[in-house]
């Protein structure tokens, strides 16, 4: 019999804390504001200030990183200029969040232009996305994000008591059930413990499935999609009822690109602030540093976008 573990929820979450060391004061203010968290046992929080001398940071970083439950990326212009917390730390948080590992929170310290960033898909803090430094009470707005973070780690915790179950010990077996059985009587197949762990462990096959899923069905138009990627300049639109595959396809076809050696770029326009869409000029400006940022290209919209073309 297998049951959910009643004991995981009291677990703290490990918090990790990415980021620049120019922040280090908001960050300290922040961590006041997590200690009644951490006190309650909802969190453990941990940075890069914990590592103890003698240590290799890099190998800390790496498994506190690897091993948080929460990641809480700290927003300025300090951590988008840090090739460290955007190019390393970032990028490994977004892959653990989209593979259900983590859960990453973006909280805004300062303004800054983080439009088409990888974690702009994400929900951020405090509310609204208001720059922590713009508020005219600052204790409001990390209260709002200890909030947040709050009810971020019981909704992962939910989600991490599902995922790991418990084993109950079978019950003892009497005398009769353990003796050979007779000529009369056949041998009953027997269930290996690698055959109940692969049951336990199959994926529940809603919303997109990863590109190895024993659930992904191959679409007719796959390899379709394999040869126009190949061609420059194509254009491929998925269009189907919703829950038909869509993501799953897409996700095979990007996973061939790789493959190829190609670079992709995510946008999704529904998660795209709208006042990009109300001008043609600050929509094209947006698209194509959106594009290019993500590929490390440098947009230089002052020097090759002329407004007179757009409007002729």
């Amino acid at each position: 019999m297998i049951l959910p573990n009643p004991d995981i929820s009291s677990t703290p979450l490990d918090v990790f804390i990415s980021y620049s060391h120019r922040d280090e004061k908001l960050r300290e203010t922040l961590g006041l504001h997590l200690a009644s968290l951490q006190r309650q046992g909802v969190i453990k929080s941990w940075h890069d200030r914990k590592i103890s001398a003698g240590t290799e940071w890099r190998q800390a970083i790496d498994e506190n990183l690897n091993s948080a439950e929460i990641i809480l990326l700290l927003i300025s212009e300090n951590f988008i200029a840090s090739d460290y917390c955007y190019d390393l730390e970032m990028e490994r948080a977004i892959a653990r969040h989209d593979a259900g590992e983590a859960r990453v929170i973006p909280i805004i310290l300062k303004p800054v232009d983080w439009s088409g960033a990888p974690f702009g898909k994400l929900q951020a803090l405090p509310k609204n996305a208001k720059p922590v430094t713009t508020w005219s009470n600052r204790g409001e707005a990390f209260l709002n994000i200890a909030e947040g973070i709050r009810q971020a780690a019981m909704e992962m915790a939910t989600v991490l008591t599902d995922k790991q179950p418990t084993v109950l010990p079978e019950p003892q077996q009497s005398a009769k059930a353990t003796e050979m059985p007779t000529q009369s009587e056949p041998l009953k197949p027997t269930v290996t413990p690698d055959k109940i762990q692969q049951e336990i462990s199959l994926e529940s096959p809603e919303g997109q499935v990863s590109i190895d899923s024993r659930f992904y069905i191959t679409s007719p138009y796959e390899e379709r999609c394999y040869e126009e990627i190949q061609r420059p300049g194509s254009l491929i639109r998925i269009k189907s009822p919703h829950n038909m595959g869509k993501s799953s396809l897409m996700a095979k076809v990007l996973a061939q690109a790789s493959q190829l050696g190609y670079r992709a770029v995510t946008i999704d326009l529904e998660q795209t602030n709208q006042k990009f869409f109300d001008d043609l000029d600050k929509f094209m400006q947006w698209f194509c540093a959106s594009v290019g940022k993500p590929l490390g290209v440098r947009v230089k919209i002052e020097e090759y976008w002329d407004d007179k073309l757009l409007r002729i």
